[in-house]
């Protein structure tokens, strides 16, 4: 157009620089949207992912706690009342807490 003479060369870079600004804005919002898709899918399978790691440990407890209850089959035991403490028992010793070794070391 500015060979022929019917823009001048201001008018054509005009030109040129609004649509390069057009071009720009759409490979942006392009860019956006794709990112914004990456995330989501990114976000959705990890979300699938962790209800499934949640499924399989609900089952490999089940498993287990089945393996326990074979191996270990409960039995009914004996309610037995405690005897009263005679005087030939030792007295249980006194041990130092935690509290008392604090206070000591201060």
């Amino acid at each position: 157009g500015v060979r022929k003479g019917a823009l001048t060369q201001d008018q054509a870079d005009a030109k040129l620089a609004k649509w390069l600004e057009e071009k720009n804005a759409k490979v942006e919002t392009h860019i956006s949207k794709e990112k914004s898709k990456l995330t989501d899918s990114k976000s959705a399978r990890l979300a699938a992912e962790v209800k499934a790691n949640a499924a399989r440990a609900a089952k490999i407890a089940e498993k287990q706690a089945a393996l326990d209850a074979a191996a270990n089959p409960v039995v009914e035991e004996e309610v037995v009342a405690e005897a009263p403490a005679t005087e030939e028992a030792p007295a249980a010793e006194e041990t130092p807490t935690a509290e008392t070794t604090e206070t000591s070391a201060e």
